[in-house]
């Protein structure tokens, strides 16, 4: 009973012999981000005039804008990436879709790759 609340073990189960986690052993959660600044969002449109900038960063030519517009941050906000106009462009849904699948598709094989040199 001498323990305090930060380290006071947290689960932990004898039968399935998983092991106790001491709270101090847990990370605190990051705060959660808010929404975009409107005076970011407004200037980020402004710049862009209202469109789709996929085609003019060289990104999915081949395909046609479609759908309401986005504000896309150049760097993920879960990357570090800031609600700046230097790291936000606007693009089309389809092409902000499309943006995050190909994202996700990279990390995937890096993912790959790094657990083939561990193995």
């Amino acid at each position: 009973m001498g323990e305090d609340a930060r380290t006071r073990s947290v689960g932990g189960n004898r039968a399935t012999g998983k092991q106790n986690v001491k709270r101090s052993q847990i990370k605190p959660k990051r705060p959660r981000r808010g929404p975009m600044p409107e005076q970011i969002a407004a200037a980020v449109l402004a710049r862009d005039a209202e469109s789709c900038q996929a085609h003019a960063h060289g990104f999915d030519t081949a395909t046609e804008c479609a759908g309401r517009l986005h504000l896309h941050h150049k760097r993920l906000r879960s990357q570090g990436g800031r609600d700046t106009t230097g790291n936000i462009v606007t693009i089309c849904e389809l092409h902000h879709t499309r943006a995050h699948s190909q994202i996700r598709a990279e990390a995937e094989a890096a993912d790959i790759i790094r657990r083939s040199f561990l193995d």
